[in-house]
């Protein structure tokens, strides 16, 4: 199955789909698609590919741009979409794609969220620092702690515009890039390919930072790890998972819970959680 602007992660011949949101290009951890592996409903699966930033190639906060994309190249298929899931920033963008596929299509889908998490300037930051981290085989420790003071100083004043923050943490990124490019006399490819990457994930960010995370329609599931110290109140029903930040996709027990949480669309499932 091939739909623009969606990536096939398990097929299906009934015709019910179940989409899920994330951002995945090089992710280190577990991903939707250690999920769907283990996924036990009768749908296929689809997760979201890259958007990345516009034609200008400049950061922007358009989340528009990203719903657009992926609501117009499911929408002939629009009528068999049963569930949607959205993992860490990509919880907004899913509570989106629900409120638009009820408003256009008049639709109910399924809504679980996984570790939802509310885009801030200091999450920005904080991809900033591990990316940065990330290249401490091109840079020293002294390089990689002058960075981080570099990142204190940011915005000094404590009024941080979003755009702003992006194109200088890309900017920044990119002169630690050119100085792990001599040192380790890498091709050019690998480094477009790491500063592409870096863009695009913060162009994701900055567009989800735009979505609230609480929509107009009905509240969602939320599943969590032990990253969360308080369970979201906004969620209609939350299931605990004890398991570390990072791993919640890929962890035993979760691909179970998600698939009875969806086919109590078509019979009542009992699960325990809070």
């Amino acid at each position: 199955m091939h739909i623009d602007g969606w990536k096939t992660l398990a097929s299906h011949d009934g015709g019910d789909i179940v989409l899920a949101v994330d951002f995945t290009l090089g992710r280190p951890d577990a991903s939707f698609a250690d999920l769907a592996r283990e996924f036990e409903v009768d749908a296929a699966v689809l997760e979201t590919e890259v958007v990345g930033p516009g034609r200008s190639g400049k950061l922007s906060v358009d989340p528009e741009r990203y719903l657009s994309t992926w609501l117009d190249g499911v929408a002939a298929r629009a009528g068999s979409v049963v569930g949607v899931m959205g993992y860490c920033a990509g919880a907004s963008f899913a509570v989106a794609l629900v409120d638009r596929l009820a408003e256009r299509f008049s639709l109910e889908p399924k809504l679980i969220l996984l570790n939802p998490l509310v885009v801030s300037p200091e999450i920005i930051r904080g991809e900033f620092v591990d990316a940065v981290r990330a290249l401490d085989e091109g840079l020293t420790e002294l390089e990689v702690e002058g960075e981080l003071r570099w990142l204190d100083a940011l915005f000094p004043d404590g009024e941080v515009q979003l755009v702003a923050l992006g194109e200088a943490l890309l900017a920044r990124y990119r002169s630690c890039l050119d100085v792990v490019v001599e040192r380790l006399e890498l091709e050019d490819d690998v480094v477009d390919e790491l500063s592409s990457r870096f863009a695009s994930y913060l162009d994701y960010l900055m567009a989800a930072s735009g979505v609230p995370l609480v929509g107009r329609g009905s509240r969602p599931v939320v599943v969590y790890d032990t990253a969360y110290e308080v369970a979201p109140e906004f969620a209609r029903r939350c299931v605990r998972i004890d398991v570390g930040g990072g791993h919640l996709l890929g962890a035993a027990g979760v691909a179970d819970v998600c698939s009875a949480l969806f086919r109590q669309l078509r019979r009542p499932v009992v699960l325990s959680g809070r």
